[in-house]
């Protein structure tokens, strides 16, 4: 190999290089709801978990937290200051991040938050909220938390506009379903939340459509507030005008939930359905739709 020949090489393996890193754009993921050890209903006792695993074998990834949503108002962290963590890559091997409750909210009172992060690398960012009935993680490299709850890749894209939650189902001591939602912005910002209770009447006929559809509620969360609305069709029963007949909320029901921002801004929002007699909750995005 000539010299002239070496130095095209060694210019061509800086380039690329400079190009991989340039290629390695960050990107914000957003955990929809994050806790430290916090006490729910029926004994359960929940804590969160977030895996975040590098898909590219040649490249790390760095991660440092954006901004915390909390009910009273959050804060943008300082980004010399934000709590990070680092995966440095190991040629032809698969780096793991394991993050709790506890490592995510650093600095923060609130036991229940959203939180963003910036990522850069390209990787896959899953949380895993965990009813632990109090149990630690578990022995002997202490890698994961015990028991059941609910994971979700985390969001990526805020919604303008209306949503919907496609996946809910009415009736008061079966179901119930808690509804999120994430204000990522420095203005506070209000929405209207609307529910749709189906109705059958030809047995197993498979088509369902609208019997009740409550005028709503509105709700308003500072900058960068985050808010989880429980049992929320015991509360749009009340919006049902009197003589109605069976109350929502005592009626077993496949059901939708539709959130109206009643402005601009973008957010983030979210169901959790949990089937009462087992306290086992699932996780449910909402979908941007046409007004």
């Amino acid at each position: 190999m000539s010299g002239r020949f070496k130095v095209l090489v060694s210019l061509a393996l800086i380039v690329a290089a400079f190009t991989g890193s340039a290629l390695a754009v960050a990107e914000t993921y957003v955990l929809p709801v994050i806790v430290r050890g916090v006490p729910g209903l029926n004994g359960s006792y929940w804590d969160s978990e977030v895996r975040i695993m590098q898909l590219n074998l040649a490249e790390p990834v760095a991660v440092k937290r954006l901004w915390v949503a909390t009910a009273a108002g959050g804060f943008v962290d300082a980004p010399t200051t934000a709590p990070s963590w680092d995966l440095p890559f190991f040629q032809g091997y698969r780096g793991l991040a394991i993050l709790t409750g506890t490592d995510l909210l650093q600095g923060v009172d609130a036991t229940h938050a959203s939180v963003a992060l910036d990522v850069q690398g390209k990787a896959v960012v899953i949380v895993h909220n965990t009813n632990t009935n109090g149990a630690g993680r578990l022995p002997p490299e202490y890698c994961c938390l015990p028991g059941n709850g609910q994971l979700t890749s985390a969001l990526t894209a805020p919604i303008q506009g209306p949503s919907i939650i496609p996946w809910a189902t009415s009736g008061k001591n079966v179901f119930r379903v808690n509804v999120g939602i994430v204000n990522p912005n420095p203005l506070s910002a209000t929405f209207r939340i609307k529910g749709e209770s189906f109705g059958n009447g030809a047995g197993n006929n498979p088509y369902w459509t609208p019997w009740a559809q409550p005028s709503g509620f509105d709700v308003v969360l500072p900058p960068w507030g985050w808010l989880q609305i429980n049992d929320v069709f015991a509360l749009l029963e009340a919006m049902l005008q009197p003589g109605w007949g069976t109350p929502i909320e005592n009626w077993l029901a496949p059901a939708s939930v539709i959130i109206e921002p009643l402005g601009g801004l973008p957010y983030y929002a979210y169901a959790t359905p949990i089937y009462s007699p087992l306290n086992d909750p699932e996780f449910i995005a909402a979908i941007p739709i046409t007004p």
